[in-house]
């Protein structure tokens, strides 16, 4: 094949990835434990790793499809960088780069993210944006559909799966705060390719360009004679389509507001009504005329309606209260506001501002806010409240995990999207800007709603789809083989380069590139099946070993295999190893003392192998010492063990209730009659 051929061969497969990514939200891998982020988080990954290789053959071939000078490609990269770097001085390299089953996020995870903004921002051009965001309108209007049908009791919509953990509307997101933020992100794009559709080329504010709307337009002459049916037909059908296009811009607009509310979460809703109000605010300051006041007025409108039915709904009497929570989700959970909510919140936040005192400048490891909380919980709500992993908090979360330097990154990053998109909306035409203004809000969207949620795959692939549009305008790229101004033809090569030959430097690097993509391509794919691997045969074992359905020697292989799967993140099965050694311990002592025996040694070995991955996870420790607890009421060499475990999780989370009831009188000289041998032996 000659190389425009396999240009369009790479190229079709590039695009194919990226149509098959925007499947990711209805990902379910009922087979694996937590079917709703495992199999989200390796399909996503490994659909990037293939993109990513296929853009790197493509780069390697043809310079019209390497990297622009982006400053914002530049800081989402230095942004991933800090996470490493935080991630190779915290508590724990593993948890920080590979996270765990429940989250599957960690450094890896946003490495990937960054790898797909790479290549949408040097591959897709702005006609081509417009596409993919349409079709991901597309797929956000599917989420929607479905939620509707949840919500309706459409037996198809409905699964078990689906109402497990949660009574509110999920669909296939698993998590009604992730739904909202799905939803309100398509509604503000749809709102954008609406605004659009009203708007011509070549202006940018005042009024409406008379010769513009003249050519295709409603006063467009028809033609007439013979043998014109078939025009006429065209001319017609070319009249009615816009009007087509603008009532499903605006159905899709509408539905993803009411799946908001339907997801009854606070924080998407928060999202929603931020963007509503940057976008109001935005048209306002950039736009002339009757633009302004309407957008203005409608920002203006929307704020002050939904503050007047907050505060209806809050003082109204009780039997106005229990209509509202019979008539949608978010406003029964905005009548029954509760202020434990907001004190779950705070002690959270208050946990993770005490642990960034302690580790001001690189933070304790992403993922690792755990430790955190476990430590600085107070003893109050803090001790009694669901274990946060998560700080429920961005910029918390980025103080506790990566440091004064990692907050630092992540604002620079989001003020340099924001001015970015404030300079690219001065720049182009209407039709650009409204898009591009929408986009902008539902990236404002995201940051308000991260101040009280955590992340998602959706979200994320989300986020990384509007940063390489904003990246990409903010580029300015010609299209695939059109001239470029004469400074931007090649990038300037250094003095060393051209003393060795320009030419020759980037093709090494190009060859490096190439082979370094590979490669990890490579080990990402085997990576993400022996994941896969792991949480399926741990799911197996799991569901065998309720009620005793496998024999317990079989349900010990299994976990066995499953920690062997894949070593990264082999303590979400050594954890549930723990604890169901812990339940059939006595039973299984007296039935089968030989069985017994070789479940605790396995116990026993993956106990020594988890402390030694995370060494500050108090909860890890506080289930070994339960475990250990058990076995030493009928075997007392275990009983030691269980003291030092209990000690040293009550180190670790002082406050917590759960970790306060372990006992820690059983190391020998009694560890509280003498807490100074209890705290080294502990240590």
């Amino acid at each position: 094949m000659d190389r425009t051929r396999t240009e369009r061969v790479i190229l079709g497969l590039i695009w194919i990835g990226l149509a098959l990514l925007l499947f990711t939200p209805f990902v379910v891998s009922e087979e694996t434990v937590f079917p709703f982020v495992v199999g989200k988080a390796l399909y996503s990954r490994s659909l990037i790793e293939v993109v990513f290789l296929a853009w790197a053959v493509l780069a390697f071939l043809q310079p019209d499809y390497r990297p622009p000078r982006s400053y914002l490609l530049i800081l989402l990269g230095v942004s991933v960088g800090v996470g490493a770097l935080s991630a190779c001085f915290g508590v724990s390299v593993q948890r920080s780069f590979w996270s765990n089953f429940e989250r599957m996020q960690g450094v890896l995870d946003q490495a990937h993210w960054f790898a797909l903004a790479v290549v949408l921002v040097s591959v897709v051009r702005m006609p081509q944006w417009r596409i993919l965001l349409q079709a991901q309108l597309v797929f956000g209007l599917g989420i929607a559909f479905w939620a509707v049908g949840q919500f309706f009791d459409v037996g198809w919509f409905v699964w078990k799966e689906s109402a497990t953990g949660y009574l509110r509307i999920s669909t296939t997101l698993g998590n009604p705060i992730y739904l909202g933020g799905y939803a309100f992100v398509n509604c503000l794009l749809a709102a954008g390719f609406f605004v659009r559709s009203w708007m011509l080329e070549g202006k940018r504010d005042g009024g409406v360009d008379d010769a513009a709307q003249r050519v295709g337009g409603a006063r467009t002459r028809r033609p007439s004679g013979p043998g014109t049916r078939g025009i006429r037909l065209v001319y017609a059908v070319a009249k009615v389509q816009p009007c087509l296009v603008r009532v499903f811009w605006g159905s899709v607009v509408l539905l993803n507001a009411w799946v908001v509310t339907l997801a009854g979460a606070r924080g998407p809703f928060l999202g929603l009504l931020a963007g509503v109000v940057a976008v109001g605010a935005v048209y306002a300051w950039l736009a002339r005329g009757r633009i302004r006041l309407v957008a203005a007025g409608v920002a203006g409108l929307f704020a002050v309606g939904v503050v007047l039915l907050v505060v209806s709904i809050t003082v109204a009497p009780d039997p106005s209260r229990e209509k509202a929570q019979m008539s949608n989700p978010l406003l029964e959970r905005l009548a029954a506001f509760s202020k434990s909510t907001v004190d779950t919140r705070l002690s959270a936040w208050n946990a993770g501002l005490k642990g960034f005192a302690e580790a001001p400048v690189l933070g304790w490891g992403p993922e690792n806010f755990l430790v955190v909380f476990g430590r600085h919980a107070d003893a109050g709500i803090g001790s009694k409240m669901l274990v946060h992993d998560h700080a429920h908090n961005k910029l918390v979360e980025e103080l506790a995990t990566k440091g004064v330097v990692g907050l630092i990154a992540h604002l620079v990053l989001w003020a340099a999207i924001l001015v970015a998109l404030l300079r690219a909306a001065k720049a182009v035409d209407r039709r650009q800007q409204a898009l591009l203004l929408f986009a902008g809000a539902a990236l404002v969207g995201q940051f308000v709603q991260r101040l009280t949620s955590p992340d998602s795959a959706d979200a994320w692939l989300l986020f990384t789809l509007l940063f390489g549009l904003v990246a990409t305008i903010a580029s300015q790229r010609p299209a695939a083989g059109a001239p470029r101004p004469p400074d931007r033809a090649r990038p300037r090569i250094p003095v060393l380069a051209r003393t060795l030959g320009g030419r020759r430097v980037r093709a090494a690097g190009g060859l490096v590139l190439l082979v370094g993509a590979a490669g990890l391509a490579g080990a990402g794919l085997f990576a993400n099946q022996a994941a896969y691997s792991s949480a399926r045969i741990l799911a197996i074992t799991i569901k065998g070993s309720v009620g005793a359905a496998i024999d317990p020697s079989e349900v010990r292989a299994l976990f066995a295999l499953a920690i062997a799967e894949f070593d990264p993140l082999a303590n979400e099965p050594r954890t549930m190893l723990f604890k169901y050694t812990t339940q059939v311990w006595r039973v299984l002592r007296v039935e089968s003392p030989a069985e017994a025996a070789r479940l605790m040694e396995l116990a026993s070995a993956q106990a020594s192998a988890a402390v030694r991955s995370e060494p500050e996870n108090w909860e890890l420790h506080a289930t070994i010492a339960r475990l250990y607890h058990k076995a030493g009421v009928t075997n007392p060499e275990y009983r030691e063990m269980a003291a030092r475990h209990a000690q040293t999780a009550r180190r670790l989370a002082p406050n917590r209730t759960e970790v306060r009831s372990l006992p820690v009188s059983n190391i020998r000289g009694d560890a509280r009659s003498n807490p100074e041998r209890g705290q080294a032996v502990a240590d």
